[in-house]
């Protein structure tokens, strides 16, 4: 029995026990549909999702190893894409758990590496640990000759804390560095990532023109290379710097198209931001 069998036949008996249809089961989560595909064996769901299905029905922790057997292959089970799918989510928890089972001993040395990044996030993100979490992101930035992609990533990790802690003008000095010599290293989607924090750091710093610069590059990149990645809060930073500006009817279509993105990804607190920016453009188209 193959991991697509397995998990379609716990997730159908786990289901069966709660007495829940499929319906009630991807409440919240997904769709019905999904649920239907994964108990057919159809469809193989990302950690994320399997991970929040495995907590709304209660799936005894010792399950789920045996069902990845996590303990001697979750190095392999922990995939770039899958770190990446898991901090666009924001789903720290699941990537904590995942991360704790990991096998040093036997991963390379940019696992490792890799490792480390994500420990320092969850410093921040779970543990609340800001001094911890630069601390260890500068360990990291000094490795530069060992791992430029590691480098990068810390680099844009550290401006991240640096903004959530307030520390504007250290931030906007890190991405600036950062904004010169990305583009040689990696791919788009990183490129989006540090071009929408720096939108953000300039909605921060209240310059709107600035802002609005650089979330219409984040808009230009991802359109062009056809991604929906961060696209939703790239148009969300446009309208809001749209917006400042007294240029409603722009912002308006930003922002409408934001909400629509954040509707399709389910991401409910962005959307909530998005939608009371868009009821402040229509009462002020009102007016206009």
């Amino acid at each position: 029995m193959d991991i697509k069998e397995r998990i379609a036949q716990m997730m159908f008996q786990y289901r069966k026990q709660k007495q829940w249809t499929q319906k009630e089961l991807a409440t919240g989560i997904c769709t019905q549909t999904v649920i239907s595909k994964i108990e057919k064996g159809e469809s193989l769901p990302s950690v994320d999702l399997f991970f929040k299905l495995a907590k709304k029905l209660e799936m005894p922790m010792e399950d789920i190893l045996a069902l990845f057997n996590l303990e001697t292959q979750v190095t392999n089970q922990l995939s770039q894409d899958q770190i990446q799918t898991l901090l666009y989510r924001q789903d720290y928890q699941t990537l904590a758990f995942l991360l704790d089972k990991m096998n040093l001993e036997t991963a390379s040395y940019d696992d490792v590496l890799t490792y480390k990044w994500v420990h320092a996030i969850l410093a921040f993100h779970l543990e609340k640990d800001a001094p911890r979490a630069l601390e260890e992101f500068d360990e990291l930035i000094a490795k530069e000759k060992q791992s430029q992609r590691i480098y990068y990533l810390a680099l844009n990790s550290k401006a991240i804390v640096q903004m959530e802690i307030k520390d504007y003008q250290a931030a906007k000095v890190t991405l600036e560095g950062l904004e010169q010599h990305y583009y040689e290293f990696l791919g788009p989607e990183f490129v989006a990532k540090v071009l929408i924090n720096l939108a953000r750091l300039y909605m921060y710093l209240d310059n709107n023109v600035m802002c609005l610069d650089y979330a219409t590059k984040t808009v230009d990149l991802l359109v062009k290379g056809q991604k929906l990645f961060l696209l939703g809060e790239a148009y969300f930073y446009q309208a809001y710097a749209w917006n400042e500006l007294g240029l409603l009817d722009s912002a308006l279509l930003s922002c409408q198209r934001s909400v629509m993105l954040f509707e399709i990804e389910e991401k409910k607190l962005a959307l909530n931001a998005a939608k009371s920016l868009l009821r402040e453009i229509e009462e002020g188209l009102k007016t206009y």
